[in-house]
């Protein structure tokens, strides 16, 4: 008997749809005008943050944290140009279904780089070691330490991330495929399961 079950459990399938339907602004009235506004963004985002990254790498009179500010404004062009684009094209030309794999990868590389908000506890931290300790500013923030604190925020966001997703393959989906967002969002996946997604729900509330 306990060998039987060992079988099933090492056997165990998981039901994944085809794809899942994005039905955020389905019905929404004058949607179209938002998009041109989130059009307008993307612009501005792109053109703003890559001239900002310009100047922080030619500028050489420009002090630190420009470590920092390269950080934060690459991963805001990055998480632009992942997120806006696919909205308007999702909804303004009727491509609302999205195959799983698919929702997958633009969820992970959404959340992943718009957790990298903690970019900002980095710069957080530079700037209260300069008013604090003006004097030993020099000694105490040094290149390597932020490069280290940067790269240790990058490594928890890619792995809780990974995690997350890893997750919802584990996850069967029975019934809708309908996620009510704008976009392949993590909560509304996860609750369209058919089986236990205690661990998503953790996983979302710690991140």
């Amino acid at each position: 008997m306990e060998f039987f079950n060992s079988v099933i459990v090492r056997n165990i399938t998981f039901v994944h749809p085809p794809y899942f339907i994005i039905s955020g602004f389905t019905g929404t009235p004058n949607v179209k005008y938002y998009f041109v506004f989130l059009c307008f963004i993307f612009i501005v985002s792109v053109v703003g943050n890559s001239a900002a990254m310009a100047v922080i790498i030619l500028d050489h009179n420009l002090r630190s944290p420009k470590y920092v500010d390269f950080n934060l404004a690459l991963t805001d062009l990055l998480s632009s140009c992942a997120f806006l684009p696919k909205v308007p094209d999702i909804f303004l030309f009727n491509h609302q279904y999205i195959s799983y794999n698919d929702c997958l990868t633009f969820m992970l590389f959404c959340f992943l780089l718009l957790s990298m908000s903690l970019n900002l506890v980095v710069l957080s931290f530079d700037r209260v070691i300069a008013i604090m300790y003006p004097l030993h500013y020099r000694v105490k923030v040094t290149y390597k330490l932020m490069l280290s604190w940067i790269a240790f925020f990058w490594l928890v966001v890619i792995t809780l991330r990974l995690i997350a997703v890893g997750l919802l393959t584990r996850l069967s989906f029975c019934n809708s495929v309908v996620i009510n967002s704008y976009f392949c969002d993590h909560g509304q996946i996860y609750r369209l399961s058919c089986n236990d997604h205690f661990p998503n729900y953790v996983l979302s509330c710690l991140f």
